[in-house]
């Protein structure tokens, strides 16, 4: 139980873990938690770039996953070139405001329906490249690093850092 008290939960989560409590019959460890607030979180911090060089603190509304996804509390990041080019402005593409920082490291603290290959808790990481279409020529000669429809981390196909 102290265990969990410790425990960052958004809100949802803490609604929920509190009304199984109450429905098995851990009914004071429940009014504890409650009372407590165990570390309830609706939001994060971030920092984001708002205009070619220019960086602001913001923060931003914590969203549950979605459907074969999975939410990640990142615990480091790496800054690598494509970073630098986010800040710079140079970045092809770019639309901004964006988040700085896709490749990290973390733990999974909430799952979207569908996923079953990973679990709460677990300690992952991610990097740029997320995934391949599988279809394009490199990728049908075994070239996936020059995939043409990469899945790429914070940038497309549904990837987002928070």
């Amino acid at each position: 139980m102290e265990r969990l008290a410790s425990t960052s939960l958004t809100r949802a989560e803490r609604e929920t873990l509190i009304g199984l409590l109450k429905k098995i019959g851990y009914k004071a460890a429940a009014a504890s938690m409650a009372a407590r607030g165990v570390h309830v979180r609706d939001t994060y911090k971030a920092v984001e770039v708002y205009e070619s060089g220019r960086l602001r603190i913001v923060e931003r509304s914590i969203s549950e996953p979605g459907a074969g996804q999975v939410r990640i509390r990142v615990e480091a990041c790496g800054i690598c070139h494509t970073d630098v080019a986010t800040v710079t402005g140079t970045y092809p593409g770019l639309i901004l405001p964006r988040v700085p920082g896709h490749e990290v490291v973390g733990r999974i603290e909430a799952l979207g329906s569908g996923v079953s290959r990973w679990k709460i808790g677990q300690r992952v990481g991610v990097g740029l490249l997320g995934g391949e279409d599988g279809v394009c020529e490199p990728c049908r000669r075994g070239d996936i690093v020059n995939c043409q429809n990469p899945f790429d981390t914070g940038s497309n196909r549904g990837w987002r850092i928070c």
